[in-house]
């Protein structure tokens, strides 16, 4: 049981494309400029705060959209960005009682797993590029929770993966 469920883990996870980040992260915007003494200072934080409202929006929007399946045993139900901390959080819950038993390890290498396949992905890089943390909160079918993963950018452009 322990291998098919950490199989089936990984096979909700990597069918997500990364468990969802925001479709379209990316800063569209132009950058604005800044005749200050600071100049690239204040250009850089005036474009981390139009990216951040960006990702607010998009995020509220994709949240009115919820819940969504999202593959044969998991659904998002929640999306939220939090821009104080730059979190990034979703919710999710396993569709089938058989996905219960979770071990620190299988959530490990699933996080790790994310972790690869989110650095192949333009949108979630920008998103880690602008100091966005990523938390992903897994719950059963009758909502109990089950546990968190988290990905930092420290975590995501870490070469210990």
């Amino acid at each position: 049981m322990m291998k098919k469920t950490r199989s089936a883990i990984l096979n909700c996870v990597l069918a997500l494309g990364v468990v969802c980040c925001i479709s379209g992260c990316s800063n569209s915007g132009s950058k604005a400029s800044t005749e200050d003494a600071e100049g690239q200072n204040v250009e850089a934080a005036v474009e981390d705060q139009q990216f951040l409202a960006q990702l607010m929006a998009k995020t509220e929007a994709m949240n009115n959209s919820l819940p969504e399946q999202m593959g044969e045993y998991l659904e998002i139900t929640s999306a939220q960005f939090d821009p104080e901390n730059k979190t990034l959080s979703y919710a999710y819950r396993f569709t089938t009682p058989e996905l219960l038993e979770q071990t620190d390890e299988a959530i490990e290498l699933v996080r790790r797993e994310m972790i690869r396949s989110m650095r192949e992905q333009p949108e979630e890089m920008e998103c880690i590029n602008h100091g966005v943390t990523f938390e992903y909160n897994y719950y059963a079918i009758d909502n109990d929770f089950l546990f968190t993963i988290t990905i930092t950018p420290e975590d995501a452009l870490s070469d210990n993966i």
